[in-house]
């Protein structure tokens, strides 16, 4: 069994830092983070002799530590590269802008959430194809 983020994995994340740098510091942002669907995975697996025997994609939310600051250090931890490289005021703005974008879809009463989403398979090695 193979455990994945799956396609759709922190997409409002992803969207609002993505924004949030094209208005405030002109970056187009690629993050270069592979989140694959059922549809693109499960042929990889076929590829290299495995057969699929099940296959989910589901939404796994999951409460980010220290309340306010919680989207601010999971930024400063996942997106540390892209953010490190920017002045600290547009850095500042940046995240500011971020979880101002963010903060209707993603925080939750007195905490962040982020929106996790995994893939999950179950595969095998086909043993006819491996002889």
């Amino acid at each position: 069994m193979t455990n994945k983020w799956g396609k759709g994995n922190v997409a409002t994340i992803i969207s609002a830092l993505q924004q949030s740098l094209r208005e405030i510091a002109g970056i187009e942002a690629d993050f270069g983070w592979y989140y694959p669907s059922i549809g693109e995975y499960t042929p990889l697996l076929e590829r290299y002799g495995l057969t699929v025997q099940l296959a989910l994609l589901f939404d796994r939310p999951t409460k980010l530590e220290d309340g306010e600051q919680g989207l601010r250090n999971w930024l400063l931890m996942f997106c540390r590269d892209m953010l490190e490289s920017l002045p600290d005021e547009t850095r500042s703005q940046v995240i500011g802008k971020t979880e101002a974008k963010a903060r209707d879809q993603l925080f939750k009463g007195d905490c962040w959430v982020a929106d996790y989403r995994r893939l999950r398979v179950v595969a095998h090695k086909n043993l006819a194809e491996s002889c």
